[in-house]
């Protein structure tokens, strides 16, 4: 019976054997032929190539489907680097000018770059610019001679707190365009937040505020009628600060101990 089953095992591995031999000897046509169906294009060609997969024509083995495209170096554009793309944009910016006629705008045009006579701006100029930059409710009063630091002080209102920025920055600048050498460049003066912003030009005290901080400060009544008629300096006095001022003393005629000369008891 152990004979038996020696034999029967040892039979079944000659035939696997012989099997795995066949299998072999068909694997090198069979393989590359399920590989190149089952890549190949829809017109059943094996091979893949631009001739249909018989191999005449640039066959190099590999798989590829039957509509690729073949790129070569003659195919290709130029590449450029950083700085020869750079002056080609510039040629083409240059061309692209001069075909259309482009012009630079002058944020200055239509007004008068030329210096004032009384300052580096007159006060009529000065409020042609405010007009113009949608600045509302222009002020102008004439300081009297005996406070005159300026000749004239004006005020006006802007929309918001970037619209006061726009503006003062626009008359500081075309104020470096009007004046000569000797006029001092004025300094632009604001306190966060941005409501109220000022600017001494030399003649003229420009003061532009937002509308509520314009209608708090008042500053129409206090230089066209004076302190005197100023609702807001004039306005009832709290009863408390009055009780508080009739019970306090001042401290200006106590001067300190000399304890060297103090006698002693």
């Amino acid at each position: 019976m152990l004979s038996l089953r020696i034999g029967r095992d040892l039979s079944k591995c000659m035939v696997a054997a012989g099997r795995c031999s066949l299998l072999q000897l068909r694997l090198p046509t069979c393989g590359t032929n399920l590989i190149r169906r089952s890549y190949g294009d829809r017109g059943n060609t094996i091979g893949g190539g631009r001739d249909g997969g018989k191999g005449d024509d640039d066959d190099d083995g590999f798989v590829k489907p039957g509509n690729y495209k073949v790129f070569k170096d003659d195919d290709s554009s130029v590449i450029l680097d950083v700085e020869e793309e750079r002056a080609l944009l510039d040629a083409q910016l240059s061309a692209d000018d001069g075909r259309s006629g482009f012009e630079e705008i002058d944020p200055f045009a239509g007004f008068d770059v030329s210096r004032g006579v009384s300052g580096v701006f007159e006060v009529e100029q000065l409020v042609e610019v405010l007009q113009k930059n949608n600045a509302s409710n222009v002020f102008v009063a004439s300081i009297p001679a005996n406070v005159r630091y300026v000749d004239y002080i004006v005020i006006a209102t802007g929309r918001s707190q970037k619209h006061l920025l726009s503006i003062a920055d626009f008359i500081h600048k075309l104020f470096k365009k009007k004046r000569r050498s000797s006029d001092n460049i004025p300094r632009i003066v604001n306190k966060k937040p941005i409501d109220w912003i000022a600017l001494d030009i030399g003649n003229i005290a420009v003061h532009l505020l937002t509308k509520d901080t314009r209608k708090n400060f008042d500053l129409e009544t206090i230089w066209s009628v004076g302190e005197k008629f100023d609702s807001h300096l004039n306005r009832p006095v709290d009863s408390l600060v009055t009780l508080l001022n009739e019970h306090s003393f001042s401290l200006d005629n106590l001067e300190p101990v000399d304890f060297e000369h103090v006698k002693t008891h």
